[in-house]
């Protein structure tokens, strides 16, 4: 007599998938925020933030502009900026 009916192989095969499912989500998850923190400091330095400033004529400097104006004239401590150039 078969120690399994159909149904049990059937209800053990769908666990089987879904646990596949979940796997394979958990690693796409974690190489992606893995991706993440390698390429976030690369991608600020190429748009012209540094732990020694600000690029001039890149991309950050025009951000640092575009918020110094809006703030009337000052850019802001603790603001996008400034978090932005301490990331990079």
């Amino acid at each position: 007599k078969a120690l399994l009916t159909s149904a049990d192989k059937e209800a053990c095969m769908a666990l089987l998938i879904e646990a596949r499912k979940i796997i394979c989500q958990a690693i796409v998850i974690g190489a992606g925020g893995a991706a993440t923190l390698v390429l976030t400091p690369a991608a600020l330095t190429a748009l012209g933030f540094s732990s020694t400033g600000i690029a001039a004529g890149s991309i950050a400097a025009k951000l640092m502009a575009y918020f110094a104006i809006a703030n009337g004239g000052g850019v802001a401590a603790g603001g996008l900026v400034a978090f932005l150039q301490s990331a990079g």
